[in-house]
């Protein structure tokens, strides 16, 4: 959550061999956000992980809150994956 406040920023778990322009359009798509910048890393457990700053006329928080299965409880990046599952499966 601090990092959704803090740094306006979304973490999703994407496709391995998915590349920042992909994560980009499939966010814009899939959202209808505009993102600033995009910074990827992979986990020790093989997952790709993307954090999606977004751009000032957006908050992170409201677009949070729109992903399919959000709940306070869960992690960002636990429920994220559904930009995952439907851009990429």
């Amino acid at each position: 959550m601090k990092l959704i406040e803090d740094s306006n920023t979304l973490v999703f778990i994407v496709d391995i061999k998915a590349n920042k322009r992909q994560i980009k359009a499939a966010v814009k798509e899939l959202y209808q956000i505009e993102c600033d910048k995009i910074n990827t890393l992979i986990t020790p457990r093989g997952l790709k992980k993307s954090y999606v700053r977004l751009s000032k006329d957006f908050d992170a928080l409201d677009v949070a809150n729109r992903v399919k299965g959000w709940s306070d409880s869960l992690e960002v990046t636990a429920c994220c994956t559904y930009i995952y599952e439907e851009k990429w499966k």
